[in-house]
């Protein structure tokens, strides 16, 4: 870090462009302009925010597992390192347990779940029931909790109190179960003793006498089952007043679950109010009662929802789903029993690993009121990433978590006649996959997964979305033809390149391309603006590799090439490199010639895989393309090519922790230096204004800025987080980055030295 600190200082006094000299309007961008939530962790370099990442830079892992509404206006989001607290209105965060903090007692692990107070003024933590041990973080000497712990939440902060001593084992979720009774709390817990689950328990605890580290707890109730019966699951209902047990009666296996009862219990009064038998179905993964006890929903482990009337003298089945494949385990029902959210697919085969634009797994909601309840898709874009689940004590609003690395939260409005998605937040609702700034450097063109392209205006000082389109795919990336009237984004869809004409500050669709057979990882123009050519490219398919079936390239993949006349495309061609599929284009600035670089992953024997990359010149002076080289030496695929602004230098990169400089004159490409860091794996470059250096993303922890000419890496900003999209502004003293959680970071070089 030293010896890159000095190079850094020498370095810096020839970074300089022509633009520098004239001002930018990036210049009036200040980081005291970011919130203070926003700023958290962020570079000191970083000037800008564009669009809110709604405080996830304080997360390491974001991912959402669970979220509960604990008063109106007010929810919580457990995450795989701690809890966040949220205005769920406004969708602003207000208070969170980060990494490395003491207070986020349960590590990467995150809290099994969370039971809140009606007033949302406490909460119960549930430690997951594996951990021992040290703390992962924090201090070391400390061990982690396998108790429940009671937190408090004043003046929208988070405070813990104490851990409480219910029991010696660690609790399961489905087979404990905890509610707040005003300054009372009662939990309901099963013995898992041998195999089976023969006897229930009720225990009450004053909150408001807790003396710290003690065993206060009342044990008002037991519940034994004679032999051969076993409880599979403990609810407790009516605000903990009563018990719900489903008890089956046999060796409680998917092959034979044995007969099923739904036992209701008025612990207070210490007897069973009801007992109905279940319709027979396999094992029970989680199951919820109606806050009235007139309906019950099941979810098994046959794929199959179920929801029984309870008002009779048996449970009687009024809806049972076809059979769907679920995301998670988790279901949001509304207190009343009216209504409920899960995430599943109809698919019989669900893959290890999902093909990008792949809308497997959907939002879907269904209506109990309804006189012929059925599954309603109220969003069929892809769902895969999200598993946390709620839904509002009024049962007006569905919240949905991510539990991938963005960490998003959407809330839909269910009051109308069709549900609608609340939009809370400017800019991107997903991860942004393409920045690039306009000729002028005015402004900034950002494209995302929520298939959205959003325009950022500069001239208030601060990133402001001046409009929003919607494209038909997920964006992968956004480029101009010269002069930046042209636009065209490429997407994660077969078919999916489409041109845009950009003018006064508004953003028209001027056509879409049809014939590339795959997504097109990239589409560039031709340095006369009179072509556009798309690196159309695969998926791995996992499921083919493994099985030891991907042995060559993709006959359809290739580079698709379209001839403009003015703002219309005609298809020219398809063509393919002689080895490997394509997976990203460059074109030179100042002659036709085109680079298409990408390789190949096969299995090489049951333990290993091999992969190469392959970088491709082709000439397309001429009346067909000529391939004039095959570069040699990356070892891996080549994720990024890039030519330098004269034209004369081309850079390209790959997993093999290489960036490779090519020289370029004319048609006659020779290597150059190859600038190296250890155990990286590059995946994005961006040449600098004036061609003297090169950024790039390490695709791991760091945003490296190499000197050409020397081949010293200069400058550094490490990030805890990923990014997807780098480019650098016209002015050469800044550049942007786009973040999985919808935001795109506006980066300014330290100043030059004289």
């Amino acid at each position: 870090m030293l010896k890159r600190l000095c190079l850094s200082l020498i370095a810096m006094a020839a970074l300089a462009t022509s633009a520098a000299a004239q001002g930018s309007p990036l210049d009036k961008l200040q980081a005291a302009q970011i919130p203070e939530e926003e700023r958290a962790g962020l570079p000191a370099d970083v000037v800008a925010v564009a669009g809110s990442s709604r405080g996830w830079i304080r997360d390491t892992w974001p991912a959402l597992k669970g979220i509960h509404v604990t008063s109106p206006g007010r929810m919580i989001t457990q995450s795989w390192n701690g809890i966040q607290l949220w205005d769920s209105n406004t969708m602003a965060l207000l208070d969170a347990t980060p990494a490395g903090n003491p207070l986020d007692i349960y590590g990467i692990d995150g809290p099994s779940f969370i039971a809140g107070a009606a007033d949302g003024k406490r909460i119960i933590l549930v430690p997951p029931s594996h951990i021992q041990g040290p703390m992962p973080f924090g201090d070391p000497t400390r061990a982690r909790p396998r108790q429940p712990e009671l937190w408090k939440i004043k003046g929208d902060k988070f405070t813990p109190v104490m851990p409480l001593y219910f029991f010696s084992e660690p609790l399961y979720p489905l087979w404990h179960s905890l509610e707040f009774q005003g300054e009372k709390l009662v939990v309901a817990r099963l013995f898992y003793e041998g195999g089976t689950t023969r006897e229930a328990e009720v225990r009450l605890v004053d909150l408001s006498a807790l003396p710290e580290k003690s065993e206060s707890r009342v044990l008002l109730s037991k519940f034994a089952l004679p032999d051969k019966h076993v409880i599979g699951g403990v609810r407790l209902m009516n605000r903990g007043q009563g018990v719900a047990m489903i008890v089956l009666e046999g060796t409680g296996t998917n092959e034979n679950p044995g007969k099923m009862q739904i036992v209701l219990v008025d612990w207070m009064k210490k007897k069973v109010t009801k007992t109905l038998a279940l319709p027979a179905s396999s094992i029970i993964k989680t199951f919820r009662v109606s806050a009235d006890q007139r309906r019950m929903i099941t979810l098994a482990e046959d794929h199959r929802i179920r929801v029984y009337d309870l008002a009779g003298k048996d449970a009687k089945l009024i809806y049972v789903s076809a059979k769907t494949r679920f995301f998670s385990d988790q279901l949001a029902w509304d207190p009343e029993g009216r209504k409920f959210a899960y995430i599943g697919t109809d698919a019989e085969h669900v893959p290890s690993i999902f093909k990008r634009g792949e809308k497997l797994f959907s939002l879907r909601l269904v209506d109990l009121t309804a006189p012929a309840p059925k599954d309603e898709i109220i969003d069929g874009d892809d769902y895969s990433g999200f598993e946390a689940l709620a839904m509002t004590p009024d049962g007006k609003t569905l919240l949905v978590g991510d539990c991938q690395s963005l960490g998003r939260i959407q809330a839909w409005d269910l009051t109308g006649a069709k549900p609608a998605r609340r939009i809370t937040s400017p800019g991107h609702q997903a991860r942004v996959t393409s920045v690039a700034f306009t000729p002028d450097g005015k402004s900034l063109l950002t494209g995302g997964f929520d298939r959205k392209i959003c325009l950022w205006d500069f001239a208030s000082g601060k990133p402001v979305v001046a409009l929003t389109v919607n494209d038909r795919s997920r964006v992968q990336s956004l480029t101009s033809a010269p002069g930046g009237k042209l636009w065209a984004s490429a997407g994660t869809e077969a078919n999916a390149v489409s041109l845009w004409k950009l003018d006064g500050g508004k953003l028209a669709l001027a056509q879409q391309l049809e014939v590339q057979p795959h997504a097109a990882g990239k589409a560039v123009f031709s340095n006369d603006g009179q072509s556009v050519y798309a690196a159309t490219t695969p998926d791995f398919d996992f499921d083919q590799v493994n099985a030891g079936e991907q042995k060559k390239k993709d006959a359809d993949s290739g580079l698709s090439i379209w001839h403009l006349k003015g703002d219309k495309a005609a298809f020219q061609a398809l063509i393919t490199n002689p080895k490997g599929n394509i997976f990203t284009v460059a074109v030179s600035p100042v002659s036709k010639l085109v680079i298409a670089a990408g390789g190949l992953l096969t299995r090489k024997n049951q333990d290993e895989f091999e992969e190469f990359g392959e970088v491709v010149a082709w000439d397309f002076a001429g009346a067909k393309p000529k391939m004039i080289a095959s570069l040699a030496g990356h070892r891996n695929i080549v994720r990024a090519a890039v030519f330098a602004p004269n034209g004369k230098l081309l850079a390209t990169a790959s997993g093999d922790a290489n960036i490779r400089l090519w020289h370029v004159n004319g048609n006659d490409i020779t290597p150059g230096k190859v600038l190296t860091e250890q155990d990286s794996s590059f995946n994005l470059l961006a040449f600098s204004p004036d061609g003297q250096t090169l950024l790039a993303w390490d695709g791991c922890a760091e945003v490296l800025l190499w000197d050409v000419k020397t081949g010293a890496c200069i400058q550094s900003w490490r990030l805890r987080h990923s990014i997807l999209a780098l480019a650098f502004a016209p002015d050469g003293r800044h550049f942007a980055t786009g973040n999985p959680w919808g935001t795109a970071y506006i980066f300014r070089l330290p100043p030059r030295k004289d």
